[in-house]
């Protein structure tokens, strides 16, 4: 409300805050796979260093 209260054009906003959630977004999606990656790789060196645990 205030841009419009100050005669700006809320789609600037609109436009801003979209593509900061994009840009959040896939920063995000990065360290999800980020860490998915990692989980995979931990499990793989656990199984071979301890394979009579392995469930």
């Amino acid at each position: 409300l205030s841009y419009v209260e100050h005669g700006k054009n809320p789609d600037i906003f609109t436009q801003g805050f979209v593509e900061r959630a994009a840009t959040e977004n896939q920063y995000t999606n990065g360290k999800i796979k980020a860490v998915a990656e990692f989980r995979k790789l931990l499990s793989e060196e656990f199984t071979k260093s301890f394979p009579d645990l392995y469930d």
